[in-house]
């Protein structure tokens, strides 16, 4: 496993907690990120387009991207309420969390607007370690559940913050298809959050 991203994580807290650039910190995270995002998109795209098996990729990405982002969206869901049952979690926190599928900043919105301050921490805190876990144990996943696996279980985060581990484990072929998947499910999570936690929540779940 690849520990570094959680060292990353824990030197940029500890330089968030010291704050030696208070003013500008929120102005200079914001512009890194999209800095940062911007050269992994190009680099990814460069080392995609060089690869023979680019449009074989293209061409399987009508029948599989929507099987996939499903096959994730189920997953969470059943993870949830799993979740839910080991945790004495309120079955709307738990799948209305586990539907955000990684994507914890719009899930953090959705369920403070639909919920409250406390549902909103528990899908902050969910999602994120759930990309992190996603991050740290790509490989292990690869080999357990296969390419196909390792889209659906980066959910979300599949376009954008766990696609190079994505590409890295299961190849480059698999990036297109990695992409659009966490296309298809970002773009749910926004009206499935709010929606699974409203209807469950009316049912007194």
């Amino acid at each position: 496993m690849n520990f570094k991203p959680l060292l990353i994580l824990f030197m940029g807290i500890a330089i968030g907690y010291l704050n030696p650039f208070q003013e500008n910190m929120n102005e200079l995270n914001s512009t890194a990120i999209k800095l940062a995002l911007l050269c992994l998109f190009l680099t990814i795209g460069v080392d995609m387009g060089k690869d023979p098996k680019l449009w074989d990729s293209i061409k399987l990405l009508k029948r599989e991207t929507f099987m996939i982002a499903s096959a994730g969206l189920l997953g969470s869901l059943l993870g949830g309420a799993i979740a839910s049952l080991l945790s004495n979690t309120p079955l709307s926190t738990s799948l209305a969390s586990a539907a955000g599928s990684g994507y914890y900043s719009i899930t953090t919105l959705m369920l403070k607007e639909v919920g409250g301050a406390e549902q909103a921490l528990i899908g902050f805190i969910s999602n994120l370690i759930r990309e992190l876990l996603v991050i740290v144990g790509m490989p292990l996943i690869v080999k357990i559940f296969g390419r196909a696996g390792a889209v659906a279980a980066a959910g979300a985060t599949a376009m954008d913050t766990s696609l190079p581990f994505v590409i890295k484990s299961a190849g480059k072929e698999i990036g297109i298809l990695s992409f659009a998947s966490g296309v298809v499910i970002s773009i749910l999570v926004p009206f499935l959050v709010p929606t699974i936690y409203r209807i469950l929540s009316n049912l007194g779940w």
